[in-house]
């Protein structure tokens, strides 16, 4: 089977340290006194979290903020692909960029 990984974790500059997002594809608040996990929505087309940085809430999908944090973009490519197809998996190790969408 897989090794477990170790988890690292990473702020969100883009939203005002208020989040941090890990290699692994959790996301946590840093509101409040303890980091609280925040809930992964699967009914869009990609599981996304509810992220608000002050002026803009919006849904975001968890493999974007994985791949900013985590994955190494030379070509400065838009989008992500998942490796194996599976888009509920948004490990680092799962995730490239590219040039267009997974179809």
């Amino acid at each position: 089977g897989e090794k477990r990984m170790k988890e690292e974790w990473k702020t969100i500059e883009r939203y005002n340290g208020k989040y941090l997002i890990s290699n692994l594809g959790r996301c946590v608040s840093t509101i409040g006194k303890v980091n609280r996990e925040m809930q992964t929505n699967f009914g869009f087309r990609l599981p996304s979290v509810y992220l608000n940085n002050g002026l803009t809430s919006a849904w975001v999908p968890v493999c974007y903020l994985v791949a900013e944090a985590f994955v190494d973009n030379p070509n400065g490519y838009v989008c992500v692909r998942f490796k194996n197809g599976d888009k509920r998996i948004s490990r680092y190790t799962n995730l490239e960029w590219t040039e267009s969408e997974n179809v």
